[in-house]
């Protein structure tokens, strides 16, 4: 049975937790009395260390104790049967299997008791063990994290890296343990899990662990010579000579647990290449998931596993994605881990990709091993480039920059193709986050090489990864020239670029090698290197640049760009560093709210001083004089804050709305009364809100119309919170007072006060269809049937916006709770749809509903119009009129029901649309014929 659902697995996935570890660990295979029996008279020293160096150098070794071990066989019921010594083919059998037997013959045959150092039942044991006595008791004590904990051969490592185990899961409990989770929080979780690593101490253990797949509860038998084979790289075509990849296989030959697990993984491989497109991470992780759950079966018996089997999950996990699927290389590295074990051999390509996911998951020394393997049969290949560009980024990850330039310059200083000098971009990477003095200096050097190389051919990525590498080391002038570099037209004069300058500056030898000058290394003054043309250096050049940041999530980068602009004089435009707060207020976190607040209310005290002193009259008797003084910096760094405006109230008023901040509420209101600036619409959305969701109805209304008195024009956003507002006092499941109710338009005065701004409402275009649907709906609560049928059509008339199943929908369970009670008398608070009761009359109403469009659509085919002919537009105004003839009966028949002679749908209908504010949509002023409906 698997483990219960991982700690964080929803949102990371691939991690295991300690306790899930623990559970999953076997018990240490005892040796069978038979074994025993032979070993109680072997003088051998102590087969494994001692817990803790303590214990080892104070106690010595003590003998083994003479004990009997018993096997015994439990059934379902509970009912145990003991292994006898005649059971020992069975017992072979459960071990290892057809292998065993046959390796077991080989022994027998080959097997010399006189030249032999060991009996026979230790070698039969190491066999199982597979190899050591010593190794494999210490390897078969740790088999359920044996992938989890690195290999050591002590115990004390074991304990050491349950310590650092314990360790990580406090520091991702932590950073997990918040209400809103930031994108750098999950960036930090996913390194901590995939990148938890470190180099041994000096005792030699190792002091971290990596977290790995499933383990396999028992040694694997060894792979055979003729069991290998070679992994396919796609899916065959249709049609083609063996169209389909051979994964059938006879899953009775696989323990009965696991049968069920095999023939779902079948199943989704023959989705895979069929049907579905594998790329979808939906597939890819079902078909890691059914992978997980048989994989120690196959692995324990690969010789009954076909080829194909290996193959199609290759196809699938190794195919690259747009997805953010951050488990692909963990996959990849641990699919060919099993297949190492197996015997099944892999390509030169898959090799590669191989090495690339040990760098992803942080075993280095791994990776350089298989890059060294890889080396011969890369050499004549087509993938020689990819290797050596490998082999760069193994040396940039061990920090060797020295070797990565000369990898690089040895392998692409010929190279026609432009695309190939891209692997500079790890190599300035690296040496930014070195330690060399002249870092920077060459780093820059490099990235001219890369424009003289690449040229036209850089792309936005190119020069994003070289901003955010300057960005990331506090140097923001060369990551302006990047950006500068990127902002000029390739078509323009290039004496601005960054390659012209530096040329002027530096006086480089050659640059069309990777080898760097002194004199290049010799500069120090960044500014001059990244020098902006004239039409660059104003605001809105790094309004522009901040954007872009803000919009790939890059907030510490474009505050940093804010402080470049500081230095150099100019100030932000409010725009931007509004959005830049807006953003530090979407990723939640208490660092991010502070820095928001604090820039916020900097730009707040900017305009009040602002008002300040457009309303001060200096009236100046004396001419200005300097005033010596002792106690005073000589200079003052001055800070270029814009002024605040509304947007910016709106956003601080948004958060602390939120937040509930109450306190901090009423100081923005009056500052904002301080600052004398006039709210928007906007503004007046939030504040409308807020009285909304403290459910002051009255607030709410009286709010509108302070503020459109003022000027203010509303927007669908205004009336999409004014009628949520309605909606929820006139819902009978919830109490409310009269007063409440009462000091809140009814839903014809409100829709008249929609008509009536209706054209500020329509420059925005159709009305949205959750507004349309919360109209329908607030009439539909009240009741009010004609109303309903005039809203329905001045909806369509003035703001082309036309009915929808939902509002069929609404409408009809209106009508279906029409005249239920409840066993008092009183009108039903909640309408409950599984009663027999509201079924049939949900079920009555559907009828006359479909009798009324039946009889619509005999009326057009006498027209000579087929309702299937008409376009969608003509089709949802036919649905229109089909609502309002059903509204007409109902009310009609409630009427009659009353006895109400005078007042009838006619006189109802014409009333409700002089409420309404639209007196010529009385719909239903005529006779209620099929031509009316």
């Amino acid at each position: 049975m698997p483990p219960p659902q991982p700690f964080l697995a929803s949102r990371i996935g691939g991690f295991v937790c300690k306790s899930c570890l623990s559970k999953l660990r076997n018990p240490r295979p005892q040796r069978g009395a038979w074994l025993s029996r032979s070993l109680a008279s072997d003088q051998r020293p102590p087969s494994r260390p001692n817990r803790s160096k303590k214990s080892l150098a104070s106690s010595s070794p003590q003998p083994e104790p003479d004990v009997t071990v018993r096997f015994f066989e439990q059934t379902k019921d509970g009912e145990r049967k003991e292994i006898l010594d005649k059971d020992e083919e069975s017992f072979y059998e459960t071990l290892g299997g057809p292998e065993f037997k046959a390796y077991e013959a080989e022994m027998l045959k080959n097997y010399d008791p006189e030249s032999d150092e060991l009996d026979f039942e230790d070698e039969v044991y190491n066999a199982l063990s597979g190899g050591d006595t010593e190794a494999a008791a210490e390897q078969m004590d740790i088999a359920a994290i044996k992938d989890s904990l690195a290999n050591d051969e002590s115990t004390n490592a074991i304990t050491f890296a349950n310590d650092r185990l314990e360790a990580l899961l406090k520091e991702v409990k932590s950073l997990s343990d918040q209400e809103h989770i930031s994108e750098e929080d999950r960036t930090k979780i996913r390194e901590l899990l995939f990148n938890f690593k470190s180099k041994k101490d000096d005792t030699g253990y190792s002091k971290s662990v990596t977290i790995p797949g499933p383990t396999i509860p028992y040694p694997l038998p060894p792979a055979l010579a003729d069991r290998q084979s070679t992994l396919q790289a796609k899916f065959p075509q249709k049609g083609s000579e063996g169209g389909s990849l051979n994964i059938t296989l006879n899953v009775k030959d696989f323990p009965e647990p696991y049968r069920v697990r095999i023939r779902s993984l079948q199943r989704h491989l023959l989705e895979a290449s069929g049907t579905i497109d594998p790329r979808k991470p939906k597939v890819r992780s079902t078909i890691w998931n059914a992978y997980l759950l048989c994989r120690s079966a196959l692995l324990a018996t690969p010789d009954r596993v076909p080829p194909g089997i290996w193959s199609g999950l290759w196809i699938v996990l190794s195919r690259l994605d747009t997805s953010p699927y951050v488990d692909r290389m963990a996959q990849i590295k641990y699919l060919v881990d099993d297949f190492r074990k197996i015997g099944v051999v892999t390509t030169i390509d898959q090799n590669l990709l191989y090495v690339e996911a040990l760098l992803v998951q942080g075993e280095t020394d791994t990776a350089v091993k298989e890059w060294h393997a890889a080396s011969m049969e890369t050499a004549s290949s087509d993938e020689f480039r990819r290797h050596y560009e490998l082999g760069v980024k193994i040396s940039c990850q061990q920090g060797d920059l020295d070797q990565a330039l000369r990898t690089a310059e040895s392998v692409f200083s010929n190279a026609t193709d432009p695309t190939f000098f891209r692997i500079l971009l790890p190599i300035i990477q690296t040496c930014l986050h070195s330690r060399r003095l002249d870092a920077v200096q060459l780093a820059w050097a490099l990235y001219i090489r890369l424009q003289v190389h690449m040229g036209p051919h850089m792309e936005m990525s190119d020069y994003d990864t070289v901003i955010l590498s300057f960005l990331e080391v506090n140097q923001p002038d060369f990551a302006l020239g990047v950006f500068k570099d990127m902002m000029l037209s390739p078509d323009g004069p290039q004496v601005s670029d960054s390659v012209a300058i530096y040329k002027t500056a530096s006086h480089p030898e050659n640059l069309g090698t990777f080898a760097v000058g002194k004199k290049e290394l010799d500069f120090r003054d960044s500014i001059a290197l990244t020098k902006l043309p004239s039409k660059f250096n104003n605001k809105f050049f790094f309004g522009k640049w901040m954007k872009k940041l803000i919009g790939e999530g890059e907030l510490d980068a474009a505050k940093k760009v804010l402080d470049v602009m500081n230095e150099r004089g100019i100030r932000p435009d409010a725009r931007y560093v509004n959005g830049l707060i807006g953003a530090w207020f979407r990723q939640g976190t208490t660092k991010y709210n502070r820095m928001g607040e604090d820039m916020a209310w900097r730009m707040i005290n900017s305009r009040l001083q602002f008002v300040a002193d457009r309303e001060t009259h200096l009236d100046l008797q004396h001419p200005l004089r300097p005033q010596e003084t002792f106690d005073k910096k000589d200079t003052k760094r001055v800070l270029f804050v814009p002024n605040a405006t509304i947007e910016t109230f709106c956003i601080l008023l948004q958060n602390y709305r939120r937040r509930q901040k109450t306190n901090e509420l009423s100081d923005l209101f009056a500052t904002l009364r301080k600052a004398k600036i006039q709210p928007n619409t906007s503004y007046m959305n939030e504040v409308l809100s807020m009285d909304s969701k403290n459910h002051q109805a009255n607030w709410t209304w009286s709010t509108y119309e302070s503020m459109t008195g003022t000027g203010i024009q509303p927007d669908y956003a205004t009336f999409t919170i004014l009628w949520y507002q309605l909606s929820q006092l006139l819902d009978r499941v919830v109490r409310h007072n009269k007063e409440k109710i009462e000091s809140f338009p009814p839903p014809r005065l409100l829709f008249a006060e929609m008509i009536k701004q209706r054209k500020f409402l329509t420059k925005e275009g159709p009305i949205p269809q959750d507004l349309y649907n919360s109209i329908i709906l607030t009439f539909s609560r009240a009741e009010d049937q004609a109303g309903t049928a005039i809203a329905m059509r001045a909806l369509q008339e003035n703001f082309g916006t036309y009915p929808n199943e939902e509002t069929a929908r609404t409408i009809i369970l209106q009508l279906a709770r029409l005249g239920i009670t409840n066993t008092a008398g009183y009108k039903s608070r909640r309408l409950n749809v599984r009663t027999k009761h509201t079924k049939d009359r949900l079920t009555q109403v559907s009828t006359l509903f479909q009798q009324f469009k039946d009889d619509r659509d005999k009326w057009l085919l006498q027209q000579g119009i087929n309702f299937s002919e008409l376009s969608e537009q003509e089709k949802l105004a036919e649905a229109e009129l089909v609502l309002s003839g059903l509204l007409r009966y109902a009310f009609q028949t409630r009427a009659d029901s009353e006895e109400r002679k005078i007042y009838d749908a006619k006189r109802a209908s014409m009333r409700a649309a002089e409420q309404m504010g639209i007196p010529g949509c009385a719909v239903w002023a005529g006779d209620g014929g099929s031509h009316e409906v």
